[in-house]
This record gives C-alpha cells, structure tokens and sequence, in this order.
C-alpha cells in the first residue's frame, strides 16, 4: 500500500455514510467540528438503506399495493379493464425518489462544510486512516472517528449468490422484468415484504423456511395471521425445509430441497431471492491495529455514549449489536456526533420500534406480552380488533388488531404490537407513552379524532381497563 505524500487532519471521521454515517456528520458539522466523511461506494451516499433498502422496497411496496388494488376493487364498485404493470417505469420512479433524498443529503452536508471522501477506509491506529481510493490511497488522522460501516447480507453455504438466479435483497429491487416464479428463503421481515410485494406484482411466489412458523421471534397470533393473509394473495409455504443445493437450468434455477422428516424434492424457479439474516460490516476495517474489541459475531462493544472499547473511536448502527433498523442509527448518530462535540449526550431511548410493510402492516414496541411472560413478569393487555373500527372497514382495511401490555398494578405504558393498516405510523403513539411514562388512563384519556384507524390504541387501552365501549366487556 503507497501512501500519498500528504496526511490530512480532521476532528471528526466518520466511516460510512449510511443513516447513521451522514447524520453524524451533519449534526457534528453544525455543532462547528471539522467533519470528514468517508464512503466505498462513490454512488452510495446514503448508504444501503437509502440505495438498497428502506427506501426503494418502500416505493416498490407503494407500487405494488397500487396495481394491486386497482384489479381488486370491484366490491368497491371499482372496475378497471386493463391494467399493467411497466416495471422499467416502476423502477424509474423509484430511482427518482432515491435521487432526491440523495441530492437532499449531499446539500445538507455541503451547507455544514463535510468533506466527503470515496473510498475504504482502514485504520493504521486508534487515530489513523488508509483510504484506498481508484487511484491512490489517502492517509488521516482524526481527533475521533466515529465507524459506521453498516452491515452486509448473509448468504446460505449451499446457495451462493450469483446475483442472476440467485439474488439479494439489493439484486431483486433492480429487476426491470418480473419474474414468473420467486423463490424466498428465508421467514424474516425482508421476506414478507417481498413475498407480498411481488406476489401483488404477478410472480408465483413460494416461502422455503426451516423453522416450523414465519416471524417465528414474534407472538404466534401474528405469524399466523400473516401466513393466512400470504396464503389468501397466493403464496405457497414449504415450512420445515432446507435447501441442500441449486442448479442452473435454462429457465432459472433447479432448487433441490429436503424436508424436516427426510423427504427430497426438486423443484425449479426462475429467481431465487435469500433473505437469512444481515452480519455486521466489521471485518477489513483493521480493527486488530486499535484498541476496538468485537463479539463473537462482529459486533462491536459500544457503551451509552457510544464509545468502543478504543477512546477515540465510536461506533453507531448495525455494526453494534441491537435491532438493525435505520432510525436507530440515526438517533446513534445524533449522540455519537454530540459527544465527539463534548455535549452530555447519551443514548437513553428506552424503546425502538420496528416495523414490516407487509399487507397488513406489522409494527411493534417496547415490551411485548410472550417475553413477559417468559420472564415471569406480570401483565395486562387490551385488544381491539381492526374488524370493529369504522375507518378500517370503510376504507376496506379491516384485518388486524390493537394489542397493548401494561403493568397490572401501576397501569404503566410498556409496550405494544399493531397489525393492520397504517401500523407504521401510529406505533409511535404507544412508543411516546413509553417514553414519557405514560398509563392506560392517559391514553384512554385522550380523545382522538373519529374515524380513524388511531382510535383503535384508545380503544385498545379502554379494554385493557375494562371500560371499552365498542367490544363485549372482558370478563374479571
């Protein structure tokens, strides 16, 4: 490795610019550090989530829910003759959307004075940087170098990617053609996003999973009534199954699988899709030449104020363990950016909620009533059914429910689970409650507006205390 003649200095490094990389460096450039943003990808600012991920799984979701439902609106009065689907258009769109958030970051850091570098980054030690660039390498030193290097997908031993037949998350949003057949494995939350997503878009979509359930870490209720909505749309289970192996043949791919009782079959797709899991983004960053330590995964050991085990390093996002999800991240990056600044930051979230823009949608937050339980700790919970509320039915959304879990003595707020429509955005009702030590009666309390899907939490709430006036009082 040639090292240019020159070593530059900056206050604040931080190493990829993902969710959590661009917001740490925006929030230290307007708190006056000297920032330096590093990126491998030169088209990548943004990172997976923007380019690869949340965004364009998100607008492809849109899309799809769109087509779908204008061939499924005839009770509705709806009839439509012909309608078809231009995927190149579709993936124009999308790309359109992805160009504007990018333009929209690359402004916000100009106007804070980052310096954005192309390349990978490699430390030397605990405040030194290699980053190979197409040309030359680049060396810096930094006051404090924040890693945010995300995460990579995990592929299956016995069916690697090809990034033709066999594909990620990344290689399936960039179809410009619908494949006829779609092979998933995997049973997480990528796989039923995309399992309802192109499904609704025409391909013959089937579910490999090994495990007996899908969302098999979640309450049973969900899984359940997620493989019945699945299954309702069109798509095929093969529950309890392991890929031993794929072989390409001149439509697509020969998948050859084996049941949990022993039973072999062959069966041919034209794309597989592999969705088993994300590994952190730690190897290859010579970490061994700093003081950093990593789990037996790759994660790194990170404390409330996001420092590593290395002083001058901090770490934020998927490369530390937690839920992989891009807006905890990005609260990481607010905090690890303010403490490089010297503010009391500290990340004290007491919960971060997740979501599956499935159909319906799934959203969760803090404690839910299966771990509860599993721990010994009593609760109580209230459900509303999406089936009673006037705005689900009338907007011909009515699958799903309201769960809420309290505490049985204090009636404190301490988590929640919604399945339905709009799940995604009124989550964080429950997650403020939390967070502001919120009881039943404060959100039962609460008038809100009528008809709306919101009405389902206060509903929910109402049964939890044993006042609900839309559902048969629960029984003492």
């Amino acid at each position: 490795m040639v090292v240019g003649e020159m070593t530059e200095h900056t206050e604040v490094a931080v190493i990829g610019a993902g969710p959590g990389g661009y917001v740490a460096a925006i929030r230290a450039g307007q708190l006056g550090k000297m920032v330096t943003l590093i990126e491998k990808d030169p088209n990548g600012l943004g990172g997976l989530c923007l380019h690869h991920g949340c965004i364009p799984s998100k607008a492809l979701i849109h899309t799809a829910n769109v087509f779908w439902d204008c061939t499924h609106s005839k009770d509705q009065g709806i009839n439509v003759s012909l309608v078809t689907l231009d995927m190149e258009k579709t993936q124009e769109f999308k790309r359109n959307v992805v160009e504007k958030l990018t333009n929209g970051i690359k402004t916000l850091l100009g106007k804070v004075g980052v310096d954005v570098v192309y390349g990978n980054a490699r430390f030397v030690s605990s405040n030194e940087l290699h980053i190979v660039q197409e040309h030359d390498t680049m060396g810096l030193t930094a006051d404090k170098i924040i890693i945010a290097s995300g995460c990579k997908e995990n592929a299956l031993p016995t069916l690697p990617f090809d990034g033709k037949n066999v594909l990620t998350s990344t290689d399936l949003l960039q179809l410009e053609t619908i494949p006829s057949s779609l092979a998933i494995a995997g049973s997480g939350y990528i796989a039923m996003e995309m399992a309802h997503t192109f499904q609704k878009f025409g391909s013959k979509v089937t579910l490999i999973h090994r495990s007996p359930t899908i969302l098999s870490n979640m309450d049973p209720k969900i899984g359940e009534l997620m493989q019945r909505q699945l299954e309702n749309f069109g798509v095929t289970f093969w529950k309890n199954t392991e890929i031993l192996s794929g072989e390409k043949n001149a439509k697509g791919i020969d998948l050859h699988l084996q049941t949990k009782e022993g039973v072999k079959e062959t069966v041919s797709f034209e794309k597989v899709l592999v969705v088993v899991g994300r590994s952190p983004f730690t190897q290859n960053l010579g970490l061994e030449n700093t003081h950093v330590k990593v789990d037996e995964k790759g994660f790194i050991f990170i404390n409330e104020r996001c420092y590593t085990t290395d002083p001058q390093i901090l770490a934020i996002g998927d490369v530390t363990n937690g839920p992989m999800l891009a807006h905890r991240a990005m609260y990481m990056g607010k905090v690890a950016a303010e403490v490089c600044a010297g503010l009391p930051s500290a990340f004290d979230a007491q919960v971060c909620p997740g979501v599956i823009y499935s159909d319906p949608e799934i959203a969760w937050v803090g404690v839910q009533e299966n771990d509860a339980l599993k721990s010994g700790r009593a609760v109580i919970t209230g459900t509303f059914p999406f089936s009673a509320s006037g705005r689900s039915l009338g907007a011909n959304r009515p699958v799903g429910f309201v769960k809420v879990i309290a505490d049985p003595l204090s009636h404190l707020i301490m988590g929640a689970t919604l399945v339905g429509a709009h799940a995604s955005d009124m989550i964080v009702e429950i997650g403020l409650a939390i967070e502001m030590g919120a009881r039943l009666e404060d959100v039962a309390g609460t008038i809100h507006p009528h008809p709306t899907y919101s009405e389902a939490i206060l509903e929910a709430c109402e049964n939890a205390l044993g006042k609900c006036v839309h559902l048969p009082l629960k029984k003492k």
